[in-house]
């Protein structure tokens, strides 16, 4: 139970009796909103039903001075075991996608809006289902379109700023803009999205293809991905970027972690650059693990590994 005159149950009231709709919840363990199962209480976690709502919660957090952190899925992401001090903000709502027009003989390109809380594979699936082709490389690849955004997520088949037209943003003052992809600074697994920003709608722009032929791509590729990647067990995907010319995998393999644990994470037997919660596992866990194999990579092959996955809040 939260006290009476508790800061996070002030702020709760505040933005609850300011018309804001949508959830709101105090020490929400984010365990439960993270692809590894791991992590510590947020203060206040909230999901918005829409754009107003968003712009809402985003002044009143700037008003009381308290820190906004966006989550999708909980993908790529390690909240450390003492938990998220402020607000964190789950976009789940934000999850439709509508065709913005055609265009070309036949409509032979097709634009659509999405909602940055839409599953990045069920954009991939919608759109086979739609016929049009240019995101398949998205099949199997975990998180949303706001994170694929953030990351620039994709594989050696394509990535989100091949098929990018704009996305929108609120900002912490409640404005809302819409920024066009060469404003975001899109490369490798990063972005130079704006400070502040909160992305909640993409446009893309794919091409007609066949509904069959492009299922029978998705197909391939997931079936590939399925047999090189950890099935059936937490995570949070790939832990480091490739580094130039070489892969973080081979490298972790070469050094001898894989399979490795530290408490209840475990260095993936199936593919090194995954690190599982093979049962209780704690982010201090999963952090001396990294720890210990960017210390060995580094000494070994003279090679920093930089990390894909976040690691936020307080051990």
């Amino acid at each position: 139970m939260t006290p009476v005159g508790c800061p996070m149950a002030d702020l709760k009231s505040k933005i609850a009796s300011s018309g804001f709709r949508g959830e709101l919840r105090l020490g929400e363990p984010m365990a439960n909103h993270t692809t590894f199962k791991i992590g510590g209480p947020a203060d206040v976690f909230a999901v918005p039903a829409g754009e107003g709502d968003l712009a809402l919660l985003a002044r009143e957090a700037q008003s009381a001075g308290l820190s906004l952190l966006v989550v999708g899925d909980g993908s790529n992401l390690l909240v450390r075991d003492g938990g998220i001090r402020g607000v964190v903000v789950s976009l789940a709502r934000f999850d439709g996608i509508e065709p913005l027009s055609s265009n070309g003989p036949n409509g032979q390109h097709g634009a659509f809006r999405v909602g940055a809380g839409v599953k990045y594979q069920r954009l991939a699936y919608r759109m086979a289902e739609e016929g049009f082709t240019g995101i398949e490389f998205a099949v199997r690849i975990p998180g949303t379109v706001g994170g694929a955004l953030v990351m620039n997520a994709g594989t050696p088949e394509g990535e989100l700023k091949d098929v990018l037209l704009a996305a929108a943003f609120i900002f912490p003052d409640g404005s809302r803009r819409i920024l066009l992809k060469e404003d975001l600074g899109l490369g490798y697994r990063s972005s130079r999205l704006p400070a502040g920003g909160i992305a909640t709608t993409i446009d893309v722009l794919l091409a007609k293809g066949s509904p069959d032929e492009i299922r029978g791509r998705m197909d391939r590729l997931a079936s590939e991905r399925r047999s090189k990647q950890p099935q059936g067990v937490s995570n949070a995907g790939s832990v480091y970027k490739n580094p130039p010319g070489d892969f973080a995998g081979r490298l972790i393999e070469a050094a001898g972690f894989k399979g490795r644990r530290v408490g209840g994470a475990e260095v993936s037997p199936v593919h090194a650059n995954f690190i599982v919660n093979a049962g209780g596992a704690r982010a201090a866990d999963v952090l001396a693990l990294m720890e210990e194999i960017e210390r060995t990579v580094a000494e070994r092959f003279g090679i920093r590994l930089e990390r894909e996955i976040r690691v936020v809040g307080e051990g």
